[in-house]
């Protein structure tokens, strides 16, 4: 490649070994964790109001939960659609530009994934530990939340991480 053909292209800096890539990703996920989290005691006056807690977990945690999830992921598709079929009639810059939009739309499915599953171990993570410090309101015991907090977590980091390797892994990730 030519100088004038390198600078066209945004420098993501080194690209990441496996294991730097799946770090990092597990340090983003924990950190939208942590958010989550933080929404759910805030809102719940610090874990301290029980009907705000419990109002919380009902609007995050519900039947419509994974076909919201299952709607995003159908709109990104649509929207990726449109770009490449508006990709196909652009000229050879706005073909490139809208080529490049595209890839950053399909990066997102990670992160909507990401953020589901942090959505729902964060607010499951401090259920638990309401429930922790306050036995007598709940019948379920804090280390149910706790474990369902851990298992959707798990479920949902897998699914991102790999998914984002998968997308990745061609412009973001080493060989080594």
């Amino acid at each position: 490649m030519s100088k004038k053909t390198v600078s066209k292209f945004i420098v993501l800096g080194p690209r990441l070994t496996k294991g730097q890539f799946f770090l990092s990703e597990f340090c983003l996920y924990l950190a939208q964790f942590a958010v989550f989290f933080l929404v759910t005691s805030l809102i719940s006056g610090f874990l301290s109001d029980e009907k705000a807690l419990v109002s919380f977990l009902e609007s995050k945690i519900n039947d419509h939960t994974m076909l919201e999830l299952g709607i995003a992921f159908g709109s990104l598709l649509m929207v990726l659609g449109l770009i490449t079929l508006l990709s196909k009639g652009a000229t050879n810059s706005g073909s490139a530009f809208l080529h490049r939009v595209g890839d950053e739309i399909l990066h997102e499915c990670p992160r909507l994934v990401s953020a589901t599953g942090s959505t729902l171990g964060g607010t499951l993570a401090a259920a638990a530990l309401y429930i922790k410090s306050h036995p007598q309101a709940a019948s379920g015991g804090a280390a149910w939340w706790l474990a369902m907090s851990l298992f959707f977590s798990f479920i949902f980091f897998g699914m991102a991480s790999s998914l984002s390797y998968f997308l990745k892994r061609s412009s973001h990730i080493s060989d080594e």
